[in-house]
């Protein structure tokens, strides 16, 4: 699809409002989050029940790969089992 330089313009504009938009939506998100789990910490609750809404905060074990030691401490069979890949970055300024 192709766009006339008018519309590419309000494309971008708008793109970058959202954007905007998008970034104090996911601060305010944060700020929200933060403050439920400084409650949840000083009453040492684990999860709260509301009349609508079940919000829980735990801890989570998982076990992962070391990849920065691997490459240090074997790094023959790092290489061996590294491989490059390709993406495409979009960026609006």
């Amino acid at each position: 699809m192709c766009m006339t330089p008018d519309e590419l313009n309000a494309a971008v504009h708008e793109l970058k409002q959202l954007k905007t938009l998008d970034q104090k939506i996911t601060e305010k998100i944060k700020t929200l989050e933060d403050q439920l789990k400084l409650h949840m910490s000083d009453t040492n609750m684990s999860t709260l029940i509301g009349d609508d809404y079940n919000v829980s905060w735990y801890e989570v074990s998982s076990s992962r790969l070391d990849v920065a030691a691997i490459k240090r401490d074997l790094p023959d069979i790092a290489a061996q089992y590294t491989h490059a890949s390709v993406t495409r970055r979009f960026i609006v300024s």
